[in-house]
């Protein structure tokens, strides 16, 4: 077992003065390795946190979105009201349904400057459906879902 040791420590050996004799060629090889591993790393840190972390939220495992193909094969990138609305009716399968639309939204700051921000519009039962409580104030109602219902807003 020591001569595989002895093999091994002669190679770094020969190695390292192989590095020191061309100090530009060790240059690119430590360059393209610190590249190589920042990438592998940022890389690693994407996929864990979208697909291998498990959501934030209590169940993940048990939250699915549905989504309407149209005839000619394509998602819809919204569903509409009333299929929503018949969805929600017709529901034996699941304990909540609930649905979201991203929607820009312009924000005014005191001094009277705009902002666009990402929103999302909301029916009643998103924040439930993800087990979630909020901090000061409460939730939508069902009967803030109904149409000429006052607008709500949630902030997060």
């Amino acid at each position: 077992m020591s001569h595989v040791f002895e093999r091994a420590l002669q190679d770094l050996r020969y190695a390292l003065r192989t590095l020191r004799k061309s100090p530009g060629f060790t240059a690119v090889v430590l360059a393209a390795l610190a590249l190589g591993i920042g990438a592998t790393t940022a890389i690693f840190t994407v996929v864990n946190s979208v697909l291998l972390e498990p959501l934030p939220f209590p169940d993940p495992g048990r939250l699915v979105s549905l989504r309407e193909i149209t005839p000619q094969g394509r998602i819809n990138p919204t569903v509409q009201t009333q299929n929503f609305l018949d969805w929600r009716s017709r529901n034996r399968s699941f304990e909540r349904i609930a649905v979201l639309q991203g929607l820009p939204i312009n924000l005014v700051v005191a001094g009277g400057e705009a902002d666009q921000v990402n929103g999302l519009r909301v029916s009643a039962d998103f924040f439930p459906l993800l087990g979630v409580q909020p901090l000061l104030g409460r939730w939508l109602t069902p009967e803030e879902d109904l149409p000429r219902a006052p607008v709500r807003v949630i902030l997060s």
